[in-house]
């Protein structure tokens, strides 16, 4: 399965493999030629995307096309390096788990916040030019975290691997 969006955005390159999935796949954003603002996001798989992808790519889309102020105060829409590095960061981390039911949404600050609620859990990737942080909260259990995704990658894959349906 091959599928593509475009995005109003600056042009960017940035490609990633994504770890762990059970078949070939790739979440590429391609930069266009002569100057446009449109990149393309492609998605190949041998098998299938995860059923949420979809919906994400378009609100991607979305996020992408926002201007100052779209919070109707001085809210900054996030750079296309952020944008890619979400991208990154969906590809990375969530493409294996066809049961999750990830959303995003951009922060007044021009960054980007993946998240996912279920009960008592919640996590929470905020994603900027600089990093990316995870938060992690289990409130029955009692657990909290804040850290760089790079040093809670295996933990937060022990914790995607057990999230409810």
């Amino acid at each position: 399965m091959i599928t593509s969006r475009d995005l109003k955005i600056d042009p960017v390159f940035r490609a990633s493999r994504i770890g762990g999935l059970r078949q070939d796949a790739m979440l590429t954003t391609l930069a266009p030629a002569n100057g446009s603002r449109t990149i393309r996001i492609r998605v190949e798989a041998n098998g299938s995307s995860p059923p949420w992808l979809d919906a994400l790519l378009d609100r991607i889309g979305d996020i992408a096309g926002l201007e100052t102020g779209w919070d109707s105060y001085d809210g900054r829409p996030p750079a296309p390096g952020c944008i890619a590095r979400a991208i990154d960061v969906v590809s990375d981390t969530l493409m294996e788990f066809d049961h999750l039911r990830p959303t995003i949404v951009p922060t007044p600050a021009g960054n980007i916040q993946i998240e996912l609620q279920s009960g008592a859990e919640s996590l929470e990737i905020h994603v900027s030019l600089d990093e990316v942080i995870a938060l992690y909260e289990d409130k029955g259990r009692q657990i909290e975290w804040e850290a760089p995704l790079s040093q809670r990658r295996e933990d937060l894959r022990q914790i995607l691997m057990r999230w409810p349906t």
